[in-house]
């Protein structure tokens, strides 16, 4: 687990400072009216394809029980900070969670979206499933293909060039909405690793020879 913190050390500034809130990415989501901007700490693990230098500062992704909170972090991170490592950040310091009404994008896979697609309409959130092989499709600044999750496929437009680790037969997360029956995305986010298959087998079905 790796602390963050103002000047990269956890400082307890007087014992007024020692009553920050500690939630976790899902919990500061849920409670977030109750937050407002009161300073607390947040803990999540940081999502691999989701960290990208912002000038001066370093942004990225952490997620808990699958909700994501996006976070602006200023400043260079530690040494230790990387995809996939437990971390707790201190709000309104050393990182700032930017807008955790922004965070409040839904989680869920192919399946999943499929079958609360109404209550989900036109809205932002992202989804998750297997690219399904033969349905990727290239066209001028944007690429067709399928997902699945349970035997539930999901057609996508994703708008823009797709990451240099996509492919078929591998898991993904992708940003965007419902636009009819076809999925619009405009972030992919690669999951492709046997440690994330292996922590998530609910939500991907993978056949094993095709896990890089």
């Amino acid at each position: 687990l790796v602390v963050l913190a103002a000047l990269g050390f956890l400082v307890v500034r007087g014992l007024g400072n020692a009553t920050l809130y500690f939630r976790t990415a899902d919990e500061a989501v849920a409670q977030k009216q109750q937050l407002g901007t009161k300073r607390f700490r947040i803990e999540g693990n940081v999502v691999a394809g989701t960290v990208r230098d912002a000038g001066h500062a370093t942004a990225f992704n952490i997620e808990s029980k699958g909700v994501v909170v996006p976070v602006s972090h200023q400043g260079d991170p530690p040494e230790l900070f990387k995809p996939g490592i437990p971390v707790v950040l201190a709000a309104l310091g050393f990182l700032v969670v930017r807008g955790l009404g922004n965070a409040t994008l839904y989680f869920r896979t192919a399946d999943e979206a499929v079958a609360q697609r109404q209550q989900l309409g036109t809205e932002r959130f992202r989804i998750e499933g297997t690219v399904v092989d033969g349905t990727v499709k290239g066209m001028s600044n944007a690429v067709a293909f399928n997902i699945e999750s349970k035997g539930v496929r999901v057609p996508v437009l994703h708008q823009g060039d797709p990451p240099e680790l996509f492919k078929p037969n591998i898991p993904v997360v992708l940003e965007g909405h419902f636009q009819g029956d076809t999925f619009a995305s405009d972030r992919i986010m690669v999951k492709h690793s046997e440690d994330y298959v292996a922590k998530h087998p609910s939500r991907v079905t993978v056949p094993p020879s095709t896990v890089p």
